[in-house]
This record gives structure tokens, sequence and C-alpha cells, in this order.
């Protein structure tokens, strides 16, 4: 019996400690998930820092670049023909010449004018050639006249220098042969240009003393000569107009009109553009 009461508290003192040293385990568990707490709401949180994301400039060069079936790179431009409605009015272009020959600076006889990509040099000396009608007084009724003028600078001082033929035909049976020289004046714009003469001149042919002679009287004389021309320019640098003139002299009186072309030296080739810089330009 004694035997069988030792066993018995044996097993009890052994499930004693065993729970003694589970409720300690339970205490120090409890203690240090504290002690994690606690630490952690001490501890400031830091937001995280969102990483800076950089955003690629808009690239102002639009021109595309295109390899050709034989292999050679070329430039295209996507949008052409919005470009052509970004380019200058005519208005504005009028302008710009306008104050280009008011500009009271020193003569810059290379100052030039861009028209449509190509540079033109507003002054510029140009040839005119044509052909008319016009009356004679050393002769009964009309006659046809032939000329040519060349129209030059001096800065900005215009002259002239040219010579007609009058005649029942053109460049052949003169009637009336005239050189003259002058001083003018010019007004011009993109699209056409006024310009008028005034100068002394030399006229040599023959005249009727009655009507049955044909060629009876020789003329030689110095007088005056007077001209104005105007002109559309079908390019800035050529174009097609008429030209009114009067020539007096002690001898006769000479009354005309002429159909002419006009050819200047205005065109310098194009003009190599940076589109980038357009489109910024014309975005404005």
């Amino acid at each position: 019996m004694a035997k069988h009461l030792w066993h018995i508290f044996f097993v009890f003192f052994c499930l004693h400690i065993a729970q003694a040293q589970q409720t300690d385990s339970t205490k120090q568990l409890k203690a240090d998930t504290i002690t994690i707490q606690n630490h952690t709401a001490e501890t400031p949180t830091t937001a995280p820092v969102p990483t800076p994301t950089t955003v690629p400039a808009p690239s102002t060069n639009t021109l595309t670049p295109h390899t050709t079936p034989s292999g050679k790179v070329q430039i295209v431009d996507p949008k052409p023909f919005s470009r052509l409605l970004k380019r200058p009015t005519l208005k504005k272009l009028n302008k710009d010449l306008i104050l280009m020959y008011k500009d009271t600076s020193v003569f810059n006889r290379k100052k030039e004018i861009v028209i449509k990509n190509k540079r033109y040099r507003i002054y510029n000396n140009y040839i005119t050639i044509g052909g008319g009608y016009g009356y004679n007084s050393g002769w009964p009724g009309g006659q046809l006249n032939s000329a040519v003028d060349y129209q030059f600078h001096v800065k900005k001082m215009q002259f002239q220098l040219g010579a007609f033929l009058m005649g029942p035909y053109f460049l052949i049976l003169s009637t009336a042969a005239n050189a003259h020289v002058g001083f003018g004046y010019k007004i011009e714009r993109c699209t056409y240009f006024f310009a008028a003469y005034g100068g002394i001149s030399y006229t040599g042919g023959y005249k009727r003393s009655d009507t049955s002679a044909l060629y009876n009287q020789a003329i030689s004389n110095v007088g005056g000569y007077i001209n104005a021309k105007i002109f559309y320019k079908i390019n800035f640098d050529y174009g097609l107009g008429t030209c009114f003139f009067v020539d007096v002299n002690a001898a006769q009186t000479i009354v005309g009109v002429r159909l002419e072309l006009f050819f200047s030296g205005a065109y310098r080739g194009f003009k190599k553009i940076n589109w980038a810089k357009e489109d910024e330009k014309y975005a404005r």
C-alpha cells in the first residue's frame, strides 16, 4: 500500500514540475511580445520615398529619317503641308520688304529677303526687253518699236541706260534710232514693281519733208526721254509688264507703249532651314 502511494506522489510531483516550466515559458513569450510591440511603437515609420521619374522632353525635331531601297538615309518631313501653312503671308513679306527699303542704316547691297525658301537680293539690277506700237510726228500713221533697257543702281539710286528702234517693221527699215540715259525711282513689292525714269536722249534717223519723198531729210537731235514701267512678277526675279514712253526733240516727238519682259539678278539660291527652329518660331 505504501509502495502505491509513493508512485502516485511521484507522478503528481512530475506533473507539477512540468506545469511550472510551461508557465515560465508562457510568461517569457508574452514578455518578448510586449517588448517587440513597444519597440515598434517607439520607432517612427518612414514612408517610402518614391523614385523620381524623368519625363523626356518632347523632341522639336519632327523630321523622320527614312532609308531608301538603295541604302541611303533621307530626311522626310512628315507634315510638309502644315509647314506651308505656317510660312509668312504675302502681306507680311511685303511689310518686311518695305522696312528693308526704308532702313536708313549703312547701305548693304547684299541685303536679302526669303520667299518660299529662296533668297533674293532686294537691291538688284534688271534688264527689260520688248516691243510695241507708237506714234512718230515725223512720219504719218503709227509705227512699230522695239527696245532694250538696262536698269542698275548705285547704292539706293536707280539709273537707266537703253535704246529703241522705231519704224514700219521690227528691227529693220527704222526711221528713228534712239539712245537714252536717265535717273529714276522704283517701288517694289513681292509680286509687282513700278519704276519711272527720265533723262537725256539722242535720236538719229529720217523724217519726211513732204508726201512724195521717202527718206529725204536726215535728223540728229538731242532731246528728253521719259518712261514708266509696271510689271507683274511671275517670280521675284522675272515677270511681264508694260512700258509707256515719250521722247521729244527739236525735229520730232515719239510716243508709244510696249509689252516687255524683265529679268533680274536677284536670285541667290536656296536658304538652308532648320525645321525645328522654324516650328518653334511659328508656334509662338
